[in-house]
């Protein structure tokens, strides 16, 4: 028969073995208690709800430990409580690039909570998992129309680059007939790299003739990837005519680094057309900059009246986006430069003495010599005030 002091001294044993969590914990604490595999103790750390960093890097560490129930049941407690609808994204967070599909099917039953804030954000947390097994709740989601735009959107944005021919087909119908236009935009972009005319059909159909820009936008970022060929039929014309200033950027930037004399000669049209868009307009200045061909160069050096002229009033480049046009041609043909500028200069009687301002100092950079005017600020003329340095 064991004596009391042998029976207490395996009970205190026993007692002292049983992990008892903290209230709190830092970082430091939970590399301590993973290291010691005191797993419920690291667990603290996803419920200090003051600290999203710290809830982050607590799932991060607990995902790296393999086959423990006790991680699975901590993330998924503390991770979406189904009762209050609300679901932890510093945990999904902490998930990322984890493929952990037992960790990631915590959050599902949160896909289909309607009353869960920020599902879009939950479902872009969720790709970010890359856990196989979302892949059939994340196009089921999608196809639900009773589901709100936003989150059908996302379930169709984490599809993209699928080899699954029902999900691709599922793309291709939505972007045709969606309803939501933020729902086709969703599709187009998922689309990208799909090599089936099919797709390339749809694309191409939605870049010239859906009603919304986003849409036509996404649908000719994706027509580009699929290699082929329609994309080039319809840039010139896009980037030109389409009303939305999305989709006449994305066509503009599908030309850089252009070689063909025909490519460049849109570039030079468009450049030397107004354009009241600001990206746009840089987009432009990217384009002919980034082209090899001279005739690209030359039509950067072309475009200098026309800019001032069209752009430059009362603000110098540096306060009007997307006019920079010096810096660019400079950058792209610096030997003729000199020469770019000079020829330039007359024709600045058309200028705002901003505009004056802006290319004689350009000219003056690369070794030539011009009267820099002082500018007050005006539209035109030159005058007193402060020098605008470039």
């Amino acid at each position: 028969m064991r004596s009391l002091v042998s029976i207490f001294a395996l009970s205190l044993g026993a007692l002292c073995a049983c992990e008892v969590p903290p209230p709190d914990i830092e970082r430091p604490g939970v590399d301590q208690a993973i290291a010691m595999s005191r797993f419920k103790t690291a667990c603290v750390g996803l419920r200090m709800k003051k600290d999203d960093e710290l809830r982050a890097y607590t799932a991060k560490k607990l995902a790296e430990i393999p086959d423990q129930d006790v991680i699975v049941d901590c993330v998924c407690e503390n991770g979406y409580k189904a009762d209050k609808h609300t679901v932890d994204l510093a945990i999904v967070k902490g998930l990322e690039s984890s493929a952990r599909d037992d960790l990631a099917q915590c959050f599902v039953p949160a896909l289909s909570d309607a009353e869960v804030k920020d599902r879009a954000a939950l479902i872009a947390g969720l790709v970010k998992v890359r856990a196989p097994a979302l892949s059939a709740e994340l196009l089921r989601i999608a196809q639900d129309a009773t589901q709100a735009s936003d989150v059908r959107a996302a379930a169709f944005g984490a599809l993209g680059g699928t080899t699954d021919a029902t999900a691709v087909s599922t793309l291709v119908s939505t972007l045709k007939g969606d309803p939501a236009a933020e729902v086709r935009a969703a599709a187009a972009t998922a689309l990208v790299g799909q090599k089936d005319p099919a797709v390339a059909d749809a694309l191409y159909e939605a870049a010239t003739k859906d009603a919304e820009g986003a849409v036509r936008a996404a649908a000719l970022a994706s027509l580009r990837t699929v290699g082929s060929g329609k994309a080039e039929q319809v840039l010139c014309e896009l980037m030109l005519k389409d009303p939305a200033a999305a989709v006449r950027k994305e066509a503009i930037l599908a030309m850089k680094g252009a070689k063909s004399d025909t490519q460049v000669a849109c570039l030079r049209e468009r450049a030397l057309t107004k354009e009241d868009d600001p990206d746009v307009r840089q987009a432009i200045l990217t384009a002919l900059g980034s082209s090899p061909n001279q005739k690209a160069a030359d039509a950067l050096c072309e475009a200098v009246p026309f800019f001032m002229k069209s752009y430059i009033t009362k603000e110098p480049p540096e306060k009007v986006p997307g006019t920079d046009i010096a810096k660019a041609q400079n950058d792209r043909d610096f030997d003729k430069s000199y020469e770019c500028f000079e020829r330039a200069l007359r024709q600045k009687g058309q200028w705002s003495c901003v505009g004056q301002q802006y290319v004689a100092w350009w000219f003056n950079e690369v070794g030539g010599k011009a009267f820099i005017p002082k500018c007050d600020g005006g539209g035109s003329g030159g005058g007193g005030g402060k020098e605008i340095v470039f």
